[in-house]
C-alpha cells in the first residue's frame, strides 16, 4: 500500500472512529439500560463498520477524484457511501454477520482499485 494512501486511511480512522465511539457509548448509556458487554459489542460493531466505510470512501475518492466541493464528482462521492451502506443493510436484513464482511469487502476492493489508479497516474 502506498504511503500516501496508508496515511490518508489512518488519518480517516483517527478522526472518525473516536467520534463514532463517543457518540455510540453516550447514546447507549443514556438511552438504554445496557450492560457493559452490550456496550462493548455495540461500540465494536459500529467501529468496524465505520472503519470499512472510511476505506470505501477513500477508495471511491481515489477512483473518482473531486477537485471542488461544487463538482458533480464530489456529490456522487458523498452520496454513494451512505446509500451503499443502507442498501446493504436492507439486503442483509440487518444481519451483522453478513453485513460486516460485505462492507469490508467493498471497502477493500474500492481501496485496491483506487490505489491501482493512483499508481498508474504516478
Amino acid at each position: 500500500m502506498g504511503r500516501l494512501v496508508k496515511a490518508r486511511l489512518l488519518h480517516g480512522w483517527h478522526v472518525v472512529i473516536p467520534i463514532t465511539v463517543t457518540i455510540i457509548v453516550v447514546r447507549t448509556i443514556l438511552f438504554s439500560q445496557a450492560t457493559y458487554i452490550s456496550l462493548l459489542t455495540n461500540a465494536g460493531i459500529i467501529t468496524l463498520i465505520v472503519a470499512a466505510c472510511v476505506a470505501f470512501a477513500l477508495g471511491l475518492s481515489l477512483l473518482n477524484p473531486a477537485f471542488s466541493t461544487k463538482s458533480g464528482s464530489f456529490m456522487v462521492n458523498v452520496m454513494v457511501v451512505p446509500h451503499t451502506g443502507v442498501a446493504l443493510l436492507i439486503l442483509t436484513r440487518s444481519n451483522w454477520g453478513m453485513y460486516l464482511p460485505i462492507i469490508w469487502f467493498i471497502g477493500i476492493v474500492f481501496l485496491y482499485l483506487g490505489m491501482r489508479k493512483l499508481s498508474r497516474i504516478e
